[in-house]
């Protein structure tokens, strides 16, 4: 006989419960009328007793099946005195708490080494990143932490920060009045035009996730994968839908490479291929060695098809010795930009982060929420270029 799991002990102690109280209404009922035959009432009094041991029996079961998937559960988890343990075990619970609505703000100082996002500012400058994980929590995202839902190729290019009221220097090391060879520099212009100091304002982000009770109830460590997961998955693809915005939310425009108020470089180009040629060349060194290009895959794929002209060689190089520079996908890319993308500096308030429960009415969808503030600047544009292509150009 096939063993009984939790969910068919349940449907049958329920069904022999149902089954105990018809009989015992039939037994009051028999006792009651004084035309029912002895024989008549004492079958249905066995038959109750019978259907009250078999309910007891399927009842035991039950909590026996039940204490075997808690201790499963708990088997899955690490040990709490494991210090990786408490910090995954806090921060479960910081999300437990806040989707129950108990407050959380005055429980921040207890789960800050398991939210204290990293504030590297140079990308990947020192170990635990520092490339923008910064809704991830740094004590964790190494060690259990899923990889996001969809790769936000950014990240790995451009600085993050997690710092309020960020103002920096537009460029970072200057010389004295004697050394002139910077003065007719590019990036110098640029700071003359713009100043010499990026400030960085508040833009808010909402991510939202959904959570079943399923995942509430299952293991703090699947709890904690499962949220972050989303969350930087969310917060990601804001950041990038914001730098390679063609049309920006009214206030954001500073946030996208292609706002006129940016007023990065264009350089034209025949095609496309010709045109990312012409934006490296036109660098300045101080940019080229750490030049990248973004651009979509449709566009590289026509770039080879081109060059290619019937011969596969060309489909299986690598792009960076096809370009001249890494290349790095992504389909937001509508015109290739190319440049040195750690002049792109994306900087979160952490001060402002809240965290509560939302609920969709119409669904009855419950979510965790994050509410983030953010912006991103971009601090030389002179260290950019955006390919754009005139058949008729030369």
């Amino acid at each position: 006989m096939t063993k009984m799991n939790l969910f068919q002990l349940e449907q049958a102690a329920a069904t022999a419960g149902e089954e105990v109280a018809r009989l015992d209404g039939e037994v009051n009922q028999a006792l009651a009328d004084v035309t029912t035959k002895k024989e008549t009432r004492k079958d249905l009094q066995e038959k109750l007793v019978d259907a009250q041991e078999r309910f007891a029996g399927l009842q035991g079961s039950v909590e026996k099946a039940r204490e075997q998937q808690r201790s499963k559960f708990k088997s899955v988890e690490v040990e709490e005195d494991d210090p990786k343990a408490k910090k995954v075990n806090a921060y479960a619970q910081f999300i437990k708490d806040a989707m129950s609505g108990a407050p959380t703000d005055a429980n921040l100082s207890k789960f800050n080494q398991a939210l204290t996002a990293n504030t590297t500012t140079a990308a990947g400058a020192q170990a635990g990143n520092g490339n923008g994980e910064a809704f991830l929590p740094i004590n964790v995202s190494t060690e259990l932490i899923a990889e996001p839902f969809q790769n936000n190729p950014l990240r790995d290019k451009a600085s993050y920060s997690q710092i309020v009221n960020l103002r920096m220097p537009r460029i970072s090391v200057e010389f004295g009045d004697e050394f002139k060879a910077l003065a007719d520099g590019e990036a110098a212009k640029e700071v003359e035009a713009k100043g010499d100091t990026v400030t960085f304002g508040r833009f808010m982000s909402k991510v939202r996730i959904g959570l079943s009770d399923t995942v509430l109830a299952g293991t703090k460590s699947g709890l904690v994968d499962y949220v972050n997961g989303a969350l930087v998955n969310g917060v990601s693809q804001y950041e990038l839908g914001r730098a390679f915005a063609t049309a920006p939310e009214v206030g954001e425009e500073h946030m996208s490479f292609y706002s006129t108020e940016n007023a990065i470089k264009h350089v034209t180009g025949a095609d496309k291929y010709i045109g990312i040629k012409r934006a490296l060349a036109d660098l300045d060194d101080a940019y080229i060695d750490n030049a990248t290009v973004f651009m979509s895959k449709s566009d590289y794929f026509d770039i080879i098809e081109k060059l290619a002209n019937n011969n596969a060689t060309l489909y299986t190089a690598q792009p960076e010795s096809v370009l001249g520079a890494p290349v790095v996908f992504t389909s937001k890319a509508t015109s290739p930009v190319v440049g040195d993308f750690s002049q792109y500096q994306g900087n979160y308030d952490p001060m402002g982060t809240l965290y509560e429960p939302y609920k969709k009415q119409e669904t009855g969808i419950n979510y965790f929420q994050v509410t983030a503030w953010y912006d991103a600047r971009i601090k030389l544009a002179s260290g950019f270029r955006i390919v754009d292509v005139d058949p008729a150009s030369k």
